[in-house]
């Protein structure tokens, strides 16, 4: 429900009548919406971490690594509203916004990582510092909240595609 409506628009009663459950039962299990929410979200950062994990550990070329990992996006894009990605980065306190750059955190490890072994394999640029590559996957992640870069699209998701297009097409080697 949260992935197609938003946080904000999704009401307690409307998960328990979805989820066949009373309020009771659900304010026994969580404080509030927040707090499934953020239990969602959890999971879903864990399942990508592990579906990402297992794409690097393949034996194929970088570059089809860099093929499955943006379909893997694609489909988690698909999955989610642009409403439920703006209402996490505008939430009126800071849970999500942390939990989202703890994610973030890990994942520059791993990428960090795997870009000195792609470097290393002659896959990426060898001129090219790894913290370059880093520094640029932060500055496109705040591009999800530029109002003029998203003036330019009609759906959120199209742009947030083209991000991941143009991040990682233009860091493969030549």
């Amino acid at each position: 429900m949260f992935f197609e409506s938003g946080l904000n628009k999704v009401t307690v009663e409307e998960i328990c009548a979805e989820s066949s459950i009373s309020k009771m039962t659900f304010y026994r299990n969580f404080k509030n919406k927040e707090e499934i929410a953020r239990s969602i979200l959890e999971s879903v950062f864990e399942e990508s971490n592990v579906q990402y994990k297992s794409i690097m550990g393949q034996e194929i070329s970088f570059a089809k690594k860099v093929e499955q990992i943006i379909l893997m996006d694609k489909n988690y894009v698909d999955q989610i509203s642009s409403e439920f990605v703006n209402d996490l980065l505008s939430y009126k306190t800071d849970v999500f916004i942390e939990l989202i750059n703890k994610n973030n955190e890990v994942m520059d490890i791993q990428l960090e990582k795997d870009f000195i072994r792609a470097q290393k394999n002659g896959e990426l640029r060898k001129e090219t510092p790894v913290a370059f590559y880093i520094h640029m996957l932060k500055d496109i992640r705040n591009k999800i909240k530029d109002s003029n870069l998203k003036s330019l699209y009609k759906e959120d998701k199209d742009m947030w595609i083209d991000l991941t297009y143009f991040y990682f097409y233009g860091i493969l080697s030549k």
